[in-house]
C-alpha cells in the first residue's frame, strides 16, 4: 500500500478483491465506502482527511481507475476521477485536485483533475512520468528517460507552470516519493533510492524553497501636487510620502530627491527632481530594490513672482 494515513484516517491492508475503508482516529470509528467483487487498492487521502483517492480495477490489477469519496458534513460521496479505456494509477490529492499517472499511445504521464469535476489536465513532458504525489501547488513524480529506464524525481509547480529536477542521478533510479509543504512554506521531498542495490534501497530527503511565482507588479501610490512656499533663494524643503505594494513584498523603494530635502529652483522656475517618483515608477519600480531615479523637466511649474514652489 502507498501512502496509508494521515494525522485523522488510517487504511487497512489490501487483500485480493479489497475494499476501502476510512478510520477516524478521533472518533475511532470506520467507514467502508466500496462494497463490490473488484479490487479497490492505493488509496490516499488529502491533509484535511476529507477527500479520499484510489485505484478501482475492473479486468485487471494492471488496467485500473481513478476513484474518490469527497466528505459533505458527515456523508461520504463516492465517485469516479477518470474512467479512461487507458491504465491509471497511483492516484494522490491535495484536497482540490486528483493527479494520478496513465500509459496511453506508448508513453507514462501524469495526468489530474479537480475533485469538484472539471478536464483532465496532463503534464506535456517528452519523457516517462509516473507516481506522483501532491501538496498545495507542488506535485513531485519520477520521470526516466526511457520506460523501465533509471528514473529522477522532479517538482513541478502548478502555479508558476515551472518545473524543478530534484535528483541527477543516471545510473541510480529514485522513486517512491512523496512531497509535503511545511508551515514555513518550505517544500520536502522523500524519495527511495537503489544505489545499494534494489534489495538494500536507501531513504532520502530533501527541504528547499522554490522561488514564490511573481506575476505582478507593484501597485504605486504618488504624493498629491504639494505648492510649499519659496523659504530660502534655492528653494524649499519639501516632505512627502509614497506609497508601495507588491505581491511578494517591497523590499526597498528609493526616491530622489528624497523627502524632506531642498528643492531647487532651476533659471527657467521650475525645481529639479521630486515628481520622478510618480513619472517613473512602472517602468522602474520592481520587487527587489524598487528604485526611482532622475529628474523630471517637465515638474511643476513654480511662479517666480508669486514666490511658490511646485513639489510632488
Amino acid at each position: 500500500m502507498r501512502k496509508a494515513c494521515n494525522p485523522t484516517y488510517y487504511f487497512g491492508l489490501e487483500p485480493s478483491n479489497s475494499e476501502i475503508v476510512i478510520h477516524d482516529l478521533a472518533t475511532l470509528t470506520s467507514v467502508r465506502i466500496t462494497n463490490d467483487t473488484n479490487p479497490d487498492e492505493s488509496p490516499s487521502v488529502s491533509p484535511d482527511g476529507n477527500v479520499v483517492t484510489w485505484e478501482h480495477c475492473n479486468s485487471s490489477l494492471s488496467n485500473c481507475d481513478i476513484w474518490q469519496a469527497a466528505k459533505v458534513g458527515a456523508v461520504w460521496n463516492v465517485g469516479v476521477t477518470n474512467d479512461s479505456p487507458n491504465a491509471e494509477h497511483y492516484p494522490d490529492t491535495n484536497g482540490t485536485l486528483v493527479v494520478y499517472d496513465s500509459f496511453r499511445a506508448g508513453n507514462a504521464d501524469l495526468f489530474w483533475r479537480p475533485v469538484a469535476g472539471g478536464a483532465e489536465v496532463q503534464l506535456q513532458m517528452s519523457t516517462h512520468e509516473g507516481n506522483p504525489s501532491i501538496a498545495g501547488n507542488f506535485i513531485a513524480f519520477e520521470s526516466s528517460l526511457t520506460l523501465g529506464g533509471t528514473s529522477d524525481i522532479f517538482v513541478y509547480d502548478l502555479a508558476s507552470n515551472q518545473l524543478y529536477q530534484i535528483t541527477n542521478t543516471p545510473l541510480v533510479t529514485e522513486h517512491r516519493n512523496d512531497i509535503t509543504v511545511l508551515g514555513s512554506g518550505y517544500v520536502r521531498v522523500v524519495w527511495a533510492s537503489n544505489e545499494d542495490g534494489n534489495s538494500s534501497r536507501n531513504v532520502k530527503g530533501a527541504t528547499f524553497s522554490l522561488q514564490a511565482s511573481d506575476n505582478e507588479p507593484p501597485v504605486f501610490t504618488p504624493p498629491v501636487n504639494i505648492i510649499v512656499n519659496a523659504t530660502m533663494p534655492t528653494g524649499a524643503v519639501v516632505n512627502y510620502t509614497v506609497q508601495v505594494t507588491d505581491n511578494t513584498g517591497v523590499t526597498s523603494l528609493v526616491c530622489t530627491p528624497v523627502s524632506g530635502s531642498v528643492f531647487h529652483w532651476h533659471n527657467r522656475g521650475a525645481m529639479r527632481g521630486g515628481r520622478c517618483c510618480r513619472q517613473r515608477s512602472q517602468r522602474q519600480l520592481h520587487r527587489e530594490g524598487q528604485r526611482c531615479a532622475g529628474t523630471d523637466r517637465g515638474l511643476g511649474a513654480a511662479r517666480e513672482r508669486h514666490g511658490a514652489a511646485d513639489a510632488p
